[in-house]
């Protein structure tokens, strides 16, 4: 197999699969033509992405993107959503969509990179399910292609009905963009997503979602980072629609 410096353009596919060659049908031969020389700082970049996941997740990963033939074991969902994060995940995917033999069926794998992203988050976890949900069907129960339930809390209490409802105000994409903010600082909240959350979810909501996921034993030892990340997240958005607060240092 080629090593990684010998062709640019397929670095981030070596690094996720050592298989990927077999897969892709490209010949060392082949890839030596398309060699653009040393790694641009961006094919650094995603060679980094790449190498946060294990040979097996970046092979079950790849497979259910491109190929729709694999399921992400919980695992791998945890690396994915817990180290490489959803930046990260899309640049990969539009990376290798470049490639001649995946650009007839960009729409396809696009969808089934975001339910894969949507998936491995509810599996994880699973109180942020009914983002992307209207209200009506936030309770109820659903089941996956293969007849396998989802990853979905048990009956719930009031104060997690509560919670639900908090989450399901963030739709479609919006949820994942504030946990990972929130909670591995490795996004960027958008515009869009910050509306939502003064305008639609509110600080009660948002203190509370957060903090009820802090319960979670894995949190415990970044707790006090991540709260901090929630407040400048809050008021960061808070100032982008309301910027003379910022100015006289009120609150709201």
């Amino acid at each position: 197999m080629a090593t990684l410096r010998k062709f640019s353009l397929m670095v981030l596919c070596l690094v996720i699969s050592s298989a990927l060659m077999v897969e892709t049908g490209h010949s060392q031969e082949a890839s030596n033509e398309e060699a653009e020389g040393p790694e641009s700082s961006y094919g650094k970049y995603l060679a980094n992405c790449a190498s946060k996941l294990s040979q097996k997740c970046g092979n079950e990963i790849f497979s259910a993107i491109f190929y729709g033939t694999e399921k992400v074991s919980i695992e791998c969902c945890d690396k994915l959503v817990n180290e490489v994060g959803k930046v990260c995940n899309d640049d990969m995917t539009d990376y290798i969509l470049q490639l001649p033999k995946f650009v007839s069926k960009d729409v396809e794998i696009l969808e089934r990179s975001q339910r894969v992203w949507e998936d491995c988050v509810v599996l994880d976890y699973p109180l942020l399910e009914p983002i992307g949900h209207s209200y009506d069907d936030v309770s109820e129960p659903s089941e996956s292609p293969s007849g396998e339930p989802n990853y979905t809390l048990g009956p719930l209490s009031s104060y997690e009905e509560y919670l639900n409802n908090c989450a399901a105000r963030l739709y479609p994409n919006c949820g994942d963009e504030m946990f990972s903010a929130i909670f591995f600082g490795n996004q960027t909240v958008t515009y869009d997503c910050c509306f939502q959350l003064v305008n639609d979810v509110g600080k009660l909501c948002h203190d509370d979602m957060v903090k009820y996921i802090l319960k979670l034993p894995e949190y415990g030892p970044n707790q006090t980072e991540i709260l901090h990340r929630s407040e400048i997240i809050w008021n960061d958005c808070l100032y982008l629609y309301y910027p003379v607060l910022e100015l006289t240092g009120a609150d709201m």
